[in-house]
């Protein structure tokens, strides 16, 4: 009797973004065994006459392992956002009721020889593998570090953020026109106890909103920024978090047809209501030029309420074959947020004082939240026909917000936002928005 085996192809079940996927596993498995032999090997050398575990185990909200002298330290964290979305009245057919997963983070947190810092966060989430951060820090003195890789640029205060502490579902416009992750160099620190905070970096460049692993051209952005608590150290307990900042940055980018170096701008229910004219070399516009950015800043926070407010200014210029002009966008945000059932507000998110556990009575942490945030792009787009024929150039979105902390890591929270349209043929857009997100 003869068996026969017949191979059957499954060249569809690895194509490259679960190649992708599978590759950044590897190395998120490999990062974790060398920290944790470099742990191994510190405490070993150390404590070879003691009777402690050569290697600590802790919980503080996320995994963490290290050394005894905590000189090699790995925490391990992540970040799973699960979304639904609606949109009510005569909305456009590219406006979809869909659930997402809007962000599926691991993010790996090094240290090591207790002077440098290493940070590796791949985001899941679409099935496709992005590498968000990927740098290394290196604490010179205790008022000056450098850091070096993919990193947030220091300049939008509420893209500095963590998207597990935002108050809201989406940033809002100002987040778009600032600069999201670069390739670049940063020298930063912190002086007067913390009083003043300051950051100054030199990197690739990346158009508004976005994030880039490489560059377009040779010229390169410098990004700075400086946060000031002047009262921090106050008696006055209501003046002590009061934050002032100010960002700006400046550079000059020359992009192709293929990669223009502009943007495109969505609203809070990720539907493109602004595009660049696009197409062959005299058709499409793109980033011919010097470009500036500045971001006055400022948040407050006492007892269980928080406030925050931004304003960012662009000014770049563009070039159409022939025809080549500066343009300027503005954006601003207005937003408050009270904690309902009494626990401090910060910009770190909420901390209950009573975790949900229906056997025990608690019930964790409400929040409720209002924001105003408008953008206005130059009218220049339309009058020399720079954006597709279809964009709206100015818009105003009006958000509510209610968050339900139940412990440390869990959090549910449901956004209704109102967002107008000026130019296009954009109706208003209605958007109920929810999530359900696991931080650790």
């Amino acid at each position: 009797m003869s068996v026969r085996f017949q191979a059957r192809s499954r060249s569809t079940a690895f194509g490259p973004a679960r190649i992708e996927l599978l590759r950044g596993g590897i190395v998120i498995v490999q990062l974790s065994m060398l920290c944790a032999l470099l742990a191994q090997a510190r405490t070993s050398s150390i404590g070879e006459s003691t009777s402690r575990s050569p290697i600590l185990a802790d919980w503080d909200g996320s995994g963490v392992i290290r050394s005894e002298d905590s000189e090699f330290r790995l925490k391990v964290g992540g970040l799973v956002q699960a979304d639904g979305r609606t949109f009510q009245g005569d909305e456009p057919d590219s406006l979809l009721d869909q659930f997402v997963l809007r962000r599926v983070r691991i993010t790996l947190e090094g240290t090591l020889f207790g002077i440098a810092e290493v940070k590796i966060m791949p985001d899941f989430a679409g099935g496709q593998l992005v590498l968000q951060d990927a740098y290394l820090d290196v604490t010179l003195r205790p008022w000056l570090r450098a850091r070096a890789g993919k990193q947030k640029a220091p300049f939008g205060l509420e893209r500095l953020q963590h998207p597990a502490h935002l108050a809201f579902i989406e940033r809002a416009y100002p987040t778009q026109l600032a600069p999201n992750r670069d390739i670049g160099l940063m020298i930063h620190g912190e002086l007067g106890e913390k009083t003043l905070q300051y950051a100054i970096g030199i990197f690739n460049g990346v158009s508004e909103g976005a994030s880039g692993d490489g560059d377009i051209s040779d010229d390169k952005d410098f990004v700075g920024r400086v946060m000031v608590q002047p009262f921090s150290l106050s008696d006055v307990e209501w003046l002590r978090n009061v934050g002032l900042g100010l960002a700006a940055s400046f550079g000059e980018q020359e992009g192709t047809p293929a990669s223009p170096g502009l943007s495109s701008f969505k609203s809070a229910g990720q539907a493109t209501f602004f595009s660049f004219a696009s197409g062959g070399s005299e058709d499409a516009v793109v980033a011919s030029g010097p470009r500036l950015r500045w971001s006055p800043q400022v948040y407050y926070f006492f007892g269980p309420l928080g406030a925050l407010g931004e304003l960012v200014y662009v000014d770049q210029e563009v070039r159409r074959g022939a025809l080549a002009t500066h343009l300027s966008h503005l954006a601003w945000q207005a937003a408050a947020r009270g904690v309902l059932t009494g626990e401090n507000a910060s910009h770190r998110g909420v901390i209950p004082k009573r975790p949900f556990d229906i056997s025990a009575g608690g019930m964790g942490a409400m929040e409720f939240a209002v924001r105003l945030s408008s953008i206005v792009l130059d009218v220049d787009s339309a009058r020399l026909g720079l954006a597709k024929t279809k964009s709206s150039y100015s818009s105003v979105a009006l958000a509510v917000g209610l968050n339900w902390y139940l412990n440390a890591n869990l959090k549910a929270a449901v956004d209704f936002e109102r967002s107008s349209f000026d130019g296009g043929d954009r109706p208003t857009e209605f958007l109920i928005a929810g999530r359900l997100q696991l931080a650790l």
